[in-house]
């Protein structure tokens, strides 16, 4: 999980300021603890808060694109990006980089918009192309990964969480939207593009600085995956288990552990990358999870950590 942030300037409003864009970044730092990045030029400005998962050394953003004209703030995960890597490099393009972040960056020039529909992962991005002053936010197709944005005093503000949107700007509203509230308390959620607060959105946006703001649809056509039930599949496109770390999987019930955790053993193990399983005693409670019975067996590549809650107090009479 990282963190995204941007201010672009619709018309006669002054360049983004580095201080705005260092306040959003400092209210993103809870979902990107590892580095912070900025990218600013006169109409836009870009702010990035980094978990590191892939290309530890070189998986820094905002990411350029090797004429430094097209920049990028992406957070999520794009699981199928080794492929796609693989594609771009055989059409010629060149990487400098291990992450799937300039696989995004790669399959924009490749494919523009239709390389959204190429994309099998969870993404909230910022595409701005300095040379046709063009801003792209584009979401996943379920919308995992959040994307707020606000317009307000001639300039874009978005984010992947409000608070940023409001650390910004001081004069932006704080008010709360009657509508926004009674779809939390009726759905749990709200429906996009409404959101809790008043003037704020969560969207997919297309920006072109001296034109007319774009509704972006939630997601582009093609890119819905077809559904399928055969665990292989889960396997490849669910649990892909890609990542620069050692990988742990948790589950609460026997079927996560039995299930899960093998497929991505299974790919890892390929990979050469190492697995482990966290098994959870519940003390009494007969639905304990890390039975050893569905465990994982222990195999070259893979280690266990067991975590042990107290019972449960007795009840009394």
């Amino acid at each position: 999980m990282c963190g995204i942030a941007g201010i672009v300037s619709l018309g006669a409003a002054p360049a983004p300021s580095r201080e705005a864009l260092l306040r959003m970044a400092g209210a993103l730092t809870h979902r990107g603890p590892d580095e912070l990045g900025l990218y600013r030029d006169a109409l836009a400005g870009l702010a990035h808060a980094r978990l590191s998962i892939i290309d530890l050394a070189s998986g820094q953003q905002p990411m350029a694109d090797a004429l430094r004209t097209t920049w990028i703030a992406f957070n999520g995960e794009i699981f199928n990006y080794l492929e796609l890597r693989a594609e771009l490099s055989a059409l010629g393009h060149r990487f400098r980089t291990r992450s799937d972040t300039e696989v995004i960056v790669q399959a924009w020039h490749a494919w523009g918009e239709r390389a959204f529909e190429r994309f099998n992962g969870q993404w909230a991005v910022a595409i701005w192309d300095s040379v046709a002053r063009r801003l792209v936010l584009a979401r996943d197709p379920t919308g995992i990964c959040p994307l707020y944005l606000c317009p307000h005093g001639g300039q874009l503000y978005f984010a992947s969480e409000v608070k940023a949107i409001f650390a910004a700007n001081p004069a932006i509203p704080r008010a709360f939207d009657p509508a926004g509230i009674e779809q939390t308390f009726t759905f749990w959620s709200v429906v996009p593009p409404q959101s809790v607060f008043q003037g704020i959105e969560e969207r997919s946006f297309e920006v072109r600085v001296g034109h007319p703001l774009r509704v972006r649809p939630p997601f582009l056509p093609g890119s819905r995956v077809a559904p399928r039930s055969d665990t292989r599949h889960a396997g490849q496109r669910i649990c892909r288990g890609i990542a620069d770390y050692r990988l742990f999987g948790f589950a609460r019930y026997k079927v996560g552990q039995s299930r899960c955790c093998p497929l991505v053993r299974h790919r890892r193990q390929r990979s050469g990358h190492l697995l482990g399983h966290v098994g959870v005693d519940v003390g009494r409670d007969p639905r304990r999870v890390g039975d050893r019975r569905q465990a994982p067996p222990a195999q070259a590549g893979h280690g266990a950590a067991r975590v042990q809650h107290p019972p449960p107090p007795a009840r009394r009479a």
